[in-house]
């Protein structure tokens, strides 16, 4: 992919990340960010319910420090985050699949399904 095709994904994305998304799931976001800055990844589980990963909270753990001093950029803060990851995904995807990476990669960031699932 050049350099210009990446930009494009990521204009793409850019409005996307602005939207208000599901409010039960950004409230959830948020309320697993909070907690994980309060009382760390070792006691996350043990009061309630939570249904993702561990790996994903290590990665949500730095945002509740960051939202702590300015909680207005939170929901794009986590928002940004999966977005980051298709660009991640993408690359491997254009390095991996020789000789048809590059197109895989393209499909893969202009997917409707990715854009709306990272960013919204």
């Amino acid at each position: 992919m050049s350099r210009s095709e990446w930009w494009v994904a990521a204009a793409l994305r850019l409005p996307l990340l602005f939207f208000a998304g599901h409010p039960t799931d950004a409230q959830t976001f948020i309320a697993w960010v909070n907690r994980l800055a309060t009382v760390g990844p070792w006691e996350f589980y043990e009061p309630g319910f939570a249904d993702d990963a561990p790996g994903y909270l290590l990665v949500l753990w730095p945002v509740g420090f960051v939202t702590r001093q300015w909680p207005a950029i939170a929901p794009w803060l986590i928002k940004v985050i999966p977005a980051l990851a298709d660009f991640i995904a993408a690359a491997s995807l254009a390095k991996l699949a020789v000789p048809v990476g590059p197109n895989v990669a393209r499909a893969f960031l202009c997917s409707p399904a990715v854009l709306f699932a990272g960013a919204c």
